[in-house]
């Protein structure tokens, strides 16, 4: 099926694509993008900067039984890591598996929890205890030191995560001192509202605490009434970090510790057996998202994926999941994962 015309295009795209993880296929090969904003005609978008000799590019994102292919025109860079781009047409079709999926005897996933019940143990007496105790330490530096955890997603959160950058505005009054790798001071403007009580300091500084490194569940922020450097970011980016490890770190009622045996494995997909016990009912729909850490041998990541079927075995059921939004480096290393067990099959 062919979809054509800028009402339905942009339809699609605000109900699929922004809601699944989504590969760009250029003359670079693959690789994983963003949508971080929607204009009229035209998406921004988030992957390294190409020299592209070919303007056509694709976009593609898998609904778990249907495939939807987005034909785009690249029409400019529009920072370091965002560009602008112009949908053409969009085509659908049925998913059929692509690529071979290795037996495995020695892979397992635990520690899974879904994403949707990641804020409900926010209110833990243990992770109160871990904003208490870090709450103190940089009052005496800056005039405004806070630590937000929030189940929904503020302006400063959903700015941060859009771009997937922290913010540092070192002196609000002279936006070029922004220096690369943070959101530009043109997206952070938009968020700032005249009379706002923030209007008052000359710095900000935010960084996102992420749990396990997918899930933005709140952020640490500076407010400082003169200009801020670099040392102040770096500063704060270690208490972000003891805080996102602290809490990733705390096993609350909401996982899975079950060690689950992954039967197979291809570069996109894989499944595991679970055992039917309260933790499955709570965790697996299919259509959710779940995170987990997966471990070949000793070599343990973190991953986020997509379940697509589950099905009940004679004592276990199978759960079928596409991973989700996977990085350069991890595409790496489950290639170099799939490449031993190409070997030993081939043996």
């Amino acid at each position: 099926m062919e979809i054509v015309g800028n009402i339905n295009i942009f339809k699609v795209i605000s109900t699929v694509f922004l809601k699944l993880p989504i590969t760009m296929k250029s003359e670079y090969g693959s690789t994983p993008v963003k949508i971080v904003d929607i204009e009229p005609e035209q998406i921004i978008c988030s992957f390294p900067n190409f020299d592209f000799t070919n303007p056509k590019v694709n976009i593609i994102a898998n609904s778990g039984d249907k495939i939807f292919v987005c034909e785009l025109e690249y029409v400019k860079r529009k920072d370091n890591e965002t560009h602008i781009l112009k949908p053409l047409k969009i085509f659908v079709k049925d998913e059929k598996r692509s690529g071979k999926r290795y037996h495995v005897n020695n892979v397992f996933i635990t520690n899974i929890i879904n994403q949707n019940d990641i804020t409900k143990f926010l209110s833990d007496d243990r992770i109160q205890n871990i904003i208490k105790e870090h709450s103190p330490r940089l009052k005496h530096i800056f005039n405004v030191f806070q630590i937000h955890l929030n189940e929904r997603h503020d302006e400063r959160m959903r700015l941060m995560h859009s771009f997937e950058k922290p913010i540092f505005i070192p002196n609000r009054f002279d936006p070029t001192e922004i220096p690369p790798g943070f959101v530009s001071y043109p997206d952070y403007a938009k968020i700032i509202k005249k009379g706002d009580e923030y209007n008052k300091y000359a710095a900000e500084i935010c960084i996102p605490i992420k749990y396990r490194e997918y899930s933005t569940i709140g952020y640490v922020q500076v407010l400082h009434e003169e200009r801020l450097d670099l040392n102040s970011f770096n500063l704060l980016n270690l208490i972000a970090s003891a805080i996102k490890k602290e809490i990733s770190d705390y096993r609350n009622y909401e996982e899975s510790r079950e060690k689950c045996k992954v039967s197979d494995i291809g570069q996109s997909d894989f499944s595991f057996l679970h055992p039917p016990n309260r933790h499955f009912t709570k965790i697996f729909y299919v259509g959710d998202i779940i995170i987990f850490d997966m471990f070949f041998n000793t070599l343990k990541h973190t991953f986020r994926a997509s379940v697509r079927n589950i099905r009940t075995l004679e004592k276990e059921y199978r759960i079928g999941c596409q991973f989700n939004n996977l990085n350069l480096d991890q595409l790496e290393m489950i290639e170099n994962q799939l490449e031993k067990y190409k070997i030993h099959e081939d043996e």
